[in-house]
C-alpha cells in the first residue's frame, strides 16, 4: 500500500519575481485545495515547505514554460 495521497498533487512554480510557490490540487477536478502562503527564494526551500506540510505524501510537479511560452508540467522525483 502506498503512503502517497491519492486525492491531491502539488504544483510548484516560479513567478515573475523569481520566487517559488506551491499549490495543492485535487486529482479529479484540479481545483486548488491549499496554497502555500509565502514565496520561497529557492526551489529547494519550496520543496522543503511542501514536504513539511504533506510529509512527503504527494506527487510534486514543476510548472514551467517552454521556448514558445507554452505551459509545461514535469513530475519531480
Amino acid at each position: 500500500m502506498s503512503n502517497k495521497n491519492e486525492k491531491l498533487f502539488v504544483e510548484i512554480e516560479r513567478n515573475k519575481n523569481k520566487e517559488w510557490y506551491w499549490r495543492a490540487k485535487h486529482v479529479r477536478n484540479h481545483n486548488s485545495m491549499a496554497i502555500g502562503g509565502e514565496g520561497y527564494k529557492s526551489k529547494r526551500s519550496c520543496l522543503n515547505g511542501v514536504n513539511t506540510v504533506f510529509n512527503g505524501g504527494v506527487d510534486i510537479y514543476e510548472i514551467g514554460r517552454d521556448k514558445n511560452g507554452a505551459r509545461t508540467k514535469t513530475k519531480l522525483d
